[in-house]
């Protein structure tokens, strides 16, 4: 099985050879998951890059994102338990208003032992949110805590489709990427 590192060297590596320039690690991981959001990865992509590499990222978004199993080992059950770098954005006001939400809507699985050690964790509560920007939220989340109990998934549901419906805070999610690369690198 891959490590974390190598799976951050591969997107990285990936990532330059896509755009054709050399971005560090961070900006790299991050680009590579706003690739991922369907809806907001354009304005997310124009924020973290020039307007000429956003340019080429956004018509290469399918080979720049992030694949299920580099999001697995990324965000892995067993990740940082640390919180270096994650005190700033998981005290923003804000994200504090759609983490409770999250955490609301996953009440079930999060009181799973598996999943309540998971939790715990700054890269998993900021992976699970991100994971509600993708097409496929229940799959990532899972990934991430081991579980999803069958109830929270309605109440999940609801806030993809709550999401949908407003206007994103793209500066937010942009912070939000960052620093969960951070994190990653941190490890």
């Amino acid at each position: 099985m891959e490590t974390r590192s190598c799976v951050v060297r591969k997107l990285r590596l990936r990532v330059n050879d896509c755009i054709s320039t050399v971005l560090d690690a961070e900006t790299a991981i991050a680009v590579s998951i706003a690739a991922t959001f369907p809806r907001d990865k354009k304005p997310l992509l124009e924020i973290l890059l020039n307007y000429k590499l956003s340019k080429i990222a956004i018509s290469k978004c399918n080979d720049l994102s992030i694949k299920k199993a580099e999001w697995k080992i990324l965000f892995e059950k067993n990740g940082a338990s640390s919180t270096n770098g994650a005190s700033f954005i998981l005290n923003n006001q804000q994200l504090s208003k759609h983490m409770n939400l999250l955490e609301s809507a996953l009440k079930c699985s999060v009181t799973e032992r598996e999943a309540q050690l998971a939790w715990k964790t700054p890269l998993t509560r900021l992976s699970c949110y991100m994971a509600l920007y993708t097409d496929t939220p229940e799959d990532l989340i899972s990934e991430v805590l081991g579980v999803i109990v069958i109830a929270d998934k309605r109440r999940l549901d609801d806030i993809c489709s709550n999401i949908e419906e407003i206007e994103t805070d793209h500066l937010l999610l942009c912070n939000v990427l960052l620093h969960t690369a951070q994190l990653i690198l941190a490890i």
